[in-house]
This record gives C-alpha cells, structure tokens and sequence, in this order.
C-alpha cells in the first residue's frame, strides 16, 4: 500500500523538441536564429513557419547558413535534391543541384501573394555545431503559389563542410515576410 516517491528526471521522455524562440512576422526581411541559440545544449534543431505571406507575388522561401554568426553567409557547397507535386498531379521541381547557396523551402513555387496565399512547413538541420561531418537538412512544405495552385514540397541535402554553423536565416528571394510565425526548437 506504500507508493514510494519517483524522481521526475527518471521518467520524462527524451529527444523531444524544446522551443527556444518565437518570431511573428509582420513586413520582415529575414527571420535570423544565431549563437544565442544555436548552443551546444542541442544537437539538432527543427525550424517551423507557418502562414508566411509574401509581400511580392511568387517570392520563394530559402534557409541560409552562417559560419561567423551571420555577419556572411555561405555562398557554395550546399548539395540538395528535391521533389514536388502540385493539387493538378503535375511534378514539379524534381532536382538535384550542388554547389548553391541555400536551401529552396518552397522550391521554385513561389509563394503567391493573394489574400489566404501562404506556405508552412519544417526543415531540420542535423548537428550543425557537428565539426566531423558534413550538415544533414531535411523537411517539407505545403502552400499556394502565385498562380494560386497548392503544392507538396520535400527537400533536403547537405551542406558539404564539417566547419561548425552557428546562425540560420530564413528569407524570402524577393520581397519581405508580410505575415506568419517562424519557431526554432531545440532537440537534444
């Protein structure tokens, strides 16, 4: 009949995601995550936006890496492949590209820029702090593009250099983030 105590740290779960930080987008340039979070307390890290609108119509999402804390970003080594499908069943954007600068979150649907037109998705970055191993980076997307069109995104690579990264910038190729929420989370 005695329940003897339990300590909470013997019991909770592992792996899962912490959030370290919330932006909302109003007119935004660039959403930047640097050293204040990308800490050695996780190991991977998971971003999330949702319902990013475009101030200019077909403006497609991109993630870029930093080495120095973003004050640059690298220009080259990022390996991808890529495949897409749009509500009509057309494929679209099936790729494979080396040596470019970042990482197409939406591919070459750009987001449109029409009431209710948004992208939300999710891209992992696998041990970016990692100084023995090229970077992973994997996930997806859904939204509208500028001819209104739904799609299905996956995309994923590597950024080809074991130097550690420390900052990551989500931007859009033309135009600025009118609305939507960017989440970073921590995965130990």
């Amino acid at each position: 009949g005695t329940i003897k105590r339990i300590d909470y740290s013997h019991i909770k779960g592992g792996g899962q995601k912490t959030l370290l930080a919330t932006t909302t987008c109003s007119d935004s340039a660039n959403v930047v995550f640097n050293n204040t979070y990308i800490t050695s307390t996780y190991r991977d890290y998971q971003i999330t936006f949702s319902n990013i609108h475009s101030s200019g119509d077909g403006s497609g999402l991109e993630i870029f890496f930093s080495q120095d804390n973003g004050s640059s970003y690298e220009t080259s080594n990022f390996h991808r492949c890529n495949f897409g499908q749009k509500q009509d069943g057309d494929n679209f954007h099936i790729q494979t590209d080396s040596s470019i600068d970042g990482l197409g979150l939406t591919g070459n649907q750009g987001i449109g820029s029409a009431t209710g037109e948004t992208a939300s998705g999710h891209v992992t970055i696998y041990n970016p702090l990692g100084t023995d191993n090229h970077k992973s980076v994997v996930g997806m997307s859904a939204g509208e593009n500028s001819s209104g069109i739904g799609y299905l995104f996956c995309h994923g690579g590597s950024y080809r250099q074991t130097h550690a990264i420390n900052a990551f910038k989500l931007q859009l190729s033309a135009g600025n983030m009118s609305s939507g929420v960017v989440k970073l989370y921590g995965i130990a």
